[in-house]
Formats: structure tokens, sequence, C-alpha cells
């Protein structure tokens, strides 16, 4: 009987016990886009930044228009339309500052090495003997 006959005797058998008919449906499994599961953070990383730099580039443009706009205008509005774009440009450097500094964690995590831990509780096995014996010898080494 080969894998497949095995499978099927399973599957009658588990349809006997739970008083149900099995049946020979297919099951497609369909596969997702690989590239996007694919992106490491750095990818991911390095696309918000870019984002982030697109949108702080293309603010800038609007902040200059808006300031000629507002000076020549001299609206109430224009100002104050002015003052939130103000804010909001601070806002996208600060996020682009902290993303810049998380991006430095991630690094020096991922380039620093672990100590070596500590090991509490060791179990020797072997008789009393034979770890006496093995306690002399590190006692011996120790002392040259």
């Amino acid at each position: 009987m080969d894998e497949w006959e095995r499978g099927r005797a399973n599957d009658q058998a588990l349809a006997e016990a739970l008083d149900i008919t099995p049946t020979n449906k297919q099951i497609t499994i369909k596969q997702t886009d690989l590239e996007d599961q694919a992106k490491t953070y750095d990818d991911k990383h390095d696309e918000v930044r870019q984002n982030l730099r697109k949108l702080i580039e293309t603010g800038d443009y609007a902040l200059t228009d808006l300031a000629g706009v507002s000076a020549s205008s001299q609206h109430p509005r224009a100002y104050e339309v002015l003052s939130q774009l103000m804010k909001t440009m601070v806002e996208a450097n600060s996020k682009l500052l902290e993303i810049e500094k998380l991006s430095e964690e991630v690094k020096e995590k991922r380039n620093k090495k672990e100590p070596p831990s500590t090991v509490h509780n060791n179990l020797i096995v072997g008789s009393t003997e034979e770890a006496l014996e093995l306690l002399a010898k590190q006692k011996k080494q120790a002392n040259e």
C-alpha cells in the first residue's frame, strides 16, 4: 500500500468515526505576491525615508510659494495656512529624524555581539567521583 492509499484509508476511517462523507475535493493554495513578503526591514526603511524626503521637498516648494502669496495678499487666512504648513513641515522633519535614529538602533542591535551567558545549575551526567576529578583538574589548571 503506497502513501496515497494509506491517506485514503485514513480518510475513510476518520469519515466513519465522525459519521461524515469524505470528499475528493482538491484544495488549491494561491501564492501571494512574494515581492511584498520578501521586503526586508532595510527595503521598507529606505522606501519610507524616500517618501518622507519627497514630501519634505515638495513642502519646501509649497512653503516658498505660500509665503509669497501670504506676503502679497496680506490676508489673515493665508498666514494661518502658512503657519499650519510650517508646523506640518517641522513634524515631517522630526519624523524623518526619528526614523533615522530607529534605523541606527536596529543596525547597532544587528552588529552587537551577545556576551557569553553565565551558566548556572549545571547538570553533570556521571558519578560523584567523576565530578570530583573534573573539579580537581579545573582547580589544578587554574593554579598553574
